[in-house]
């Protein structure tokens, strides 16, 4: 079973991530225009008006007819002929008509010849070349992965030494990043805070505690991500409420952070229970012992103003600079939709993300990010690239963690 569970975990990402493609593919249209008035723009959006006529075609008026707007972004332009994707499967585009800028700089387009054939894999391709070619904000979404690691080395040192436990940054660090490489690369039942478990036992006598503050650390870090998100929720009420895909998670994410602050209080007010039950038992079973160390433990953290302000503290500035990773990526693509919108919808992303089902969220993040950046226009293929890229980032930056874990085995 140990040896199945990973493996599965593995086929549902990839199970996932087959499904995105494939929906890509699908969903994703070159158009070729035939221009005969007006030049086109590589920078800009244009999009094409029509209105959607109602069933009962007898009872055509101004009230009962829905304009739809399609959204055309541009590829490449060759002499008269103006290639452009277009992500909406089920638009009616006639033969001629006229593209709308979206810039005012832009003049309108006249065509009078239209083709599209599906093209999803292709304008996956030219998203991630696009980028690439950005290399300031790629560098700078990039960059902003190490202040997230930062964080969270900082955080469990600041945990350690909070229990009595002093190791150095260099052991920790090293330690840190051979976790984040199992997380990323290595397929089996050793999960990433195991495996740093195992490693930083090796440094102290103090096993228990020690290898408590992995677990207490996670749990840190996910409340952060979990209050933040549930706060950010609460702030922006009548926009979650707009869409049925956001009010499910918006009721999900405010479910679970109650979860959180009642596994806190409990473990907070449950002393008095717990004391009474380790005396009362005789001789004070071992596996006792390590129940109520693993619980004092637990409740030193939660309850040491210190410690609870400073870890708190770096897993909200670590969740923040993620998100800023996801802004700078979204320009990078080329992603036109307002600054705000990322802090949004991110944290819902790395929220769902971080629900254990798939190695690394790998797969969870992208189909949340395809739906509710999809919410804002934001094609398929961008809204893929996005989340695919904080991965990306991760395992860049987890790849240190081989040098460090060849260097253990020497």
């Amino acid at each position: 079973m140990k040896k199945l569970l990973p493996l599965l975990k593995l086929l549902i990402a990839a199970g996932i991530i087959t499904f995105l493609i494939y929906k890509i593919h699908n969903e994703t249209w070159l158009y070729n225009f035939t221009i005969t008035n007006g030049e086109p723009s590589l920078n800009t959006i244009y999009s094409f008006e029509y209105p959607k006529l109602p069933e009962d075609s007898s009872q055509v008026d101004s009230e009962s007819t829905t304009i739809i707007t399609t959204i055309f972004i541009p590829y490449s332009i060759d002499k008269n002929n103006f290639k452009t994707f277009c992500y909406d499967k089920n638009s009616i585009i006639p033969d001629t008509g006229i593209l709308t800028s979206q810039n005012d700089a832009h003049p309108p387009l006249v065509w009078n010849k239209v083709t599209k054939h599906r093209s999803g894999l292709q304008a996956l391709k030219v998203a991630i070349s696009k980028a690439f070619q950005n290399k300031l904000m790629f560098f700078l979404s990039i960059s902003l992965f190490s202040i997230c690691l930062l964080c969270i080395i900082s955080r469990w040192k600041i945990i350690l030494d909070g229990l009595g436990i002093s190791i150095g940054w260099k052991k920790i660090s090293s330690i840190f990043l051979i976790g984040q490489f199992f997380n990323f690369f290595m397929i089996g039942a050793t999960g990433g805070d195991i495996v740093k478990a195992i490693y930083i036992a090796r440094e102290t006598d103090k096993k228990t505690e020690v290898v408590s503050s992995v677990f207490i650390d996670r749990f840190i870090g996910l409340f952060a991500l979990i209050s933040l998100t549930a706060i950010i929720l609460l702030s922006n009420y009548q926009f979650y409420m707009q869409f049925n895909e956001t009010q499910y998670v918006f009721w999900f994410i405010q479910a679970i952070f109650a979860a959180f602050i009642m596994i806190i209080l409990s473990i907070i007010c449950a002393k008095p229970l717990i004391d009474f039950i380790v005396n009362k038992l005789p001789g004070k079973h071992k596996f006792i012992a390590i129940i109520d160390t693993i619980y004092e433990a637990t409740r030193f953290c939660f309850t040491n103003k210190s410690v609870a302000v400073k870890t708190l503290a770096l897993s909200y500035t670590n969740h923040i600079a993620a998100i800023f990773m996801m802004l700078f990526a979204g320009k990078a693509l080329g992603v036109t939709i307002p600054n705000q919108a990322y802090f949004l919808i991110a944290p819902l992303i790395n929220a769902i993300g971080s629900i254990p089902v798939t190695p690394g969220g790998l797969g969870m993040r992208e189909i949340a990010a395809v739906t509710f950046f999809g919410l804002l226009n934001v094609s398929v293929p961008s809204a893929f690239f996005l989340s695919f890229f904080t991965y990306f980032a991760g395992m860049i930056w987890s790849l240190p963690g081989v040098i460090f874990y060849i260097r253990t085995k020497k």
